[in-house]
């Protein structure tokens, strides 16, 4: 969503949902490991349905906001300053996630 507001403010907002399955994610390095590599077949071959699940990189929720703010202060000035102080942003940005799935 993305809002703009008066006096030059503006403000935009995104929220992600997600599910990410694998069938094999490295837990000791944090990367993705294929099964399909050489002498690393599938634990069981007989249902390889049964070899996916949630990955360790799934982060199923996400938010984040931003805040943009271009003063208008300094516009239409010819002076020193106004000229120093014109074509200047303000911003800020939060971001909130869920944790990874953890398993014991």
């Amino acid at each position: 969503m993305r809002r703009p507001f008066s006096h030059g403010l503006s403000l935009q907002t995104n929220y992600r949902w997600s599910k990410w399955i694998d069938t094999s994610s490295d837990t000791s390095t944090g990367q993705f490991q294929d099964n399909a590599e050489p002498g690393k077949g599938a634990v069981n071959a007989a249902c390889l349905r049964c070899e996916r699940a949630r990955s360790m990189f799934d982060i199923p929720h996400r938010f984040s906001a931003s805040l943009l703010w271009t003063p208008t202060l300094f516009k239409g000035g010819n002076s020193f300053v106004e000229k120093l102080g014109e074509n200047w942003q303000l911003a800020a940005i939060f971001s909130a996630q869920s944790g990874r799935p953890f398993s014991v």
